[in-house]
């Protein structure tokens, strides 16, 4: 199954890293960053995948704000 979404920037080098070619980009980013993409779903197994890129990015930010004080 392929669906389409609207991710930030940001996050996408995180899907890109975990999805790989299953992750197609099919608008560049518009003002507020948004990127809209296409993701190739073969089985839950990617479902989780995305899930877990997001929280990877979610800790990579907060260890940002942690190392700055």
């Amino acid at each position: 199954m392929i669906f389409e979404m609207y991710t930030h920037a940001d996050r996408l080098v995180y899907l890109q890293n975990t999805l790989g070619n299953k992750i197609v980009v099919l608008k560049e980013p518009d003002e507020l960053g948004q990127v809209k993409i296409s993701v190739e779903v073969i089985s839950s197994i990617d479902i989780m995948e995305i899930f877990h890129a997001g929280i990877r990015f979610g800790m990579d930010e907060m260890q940002k704000v942690f190392i700055k004080q």
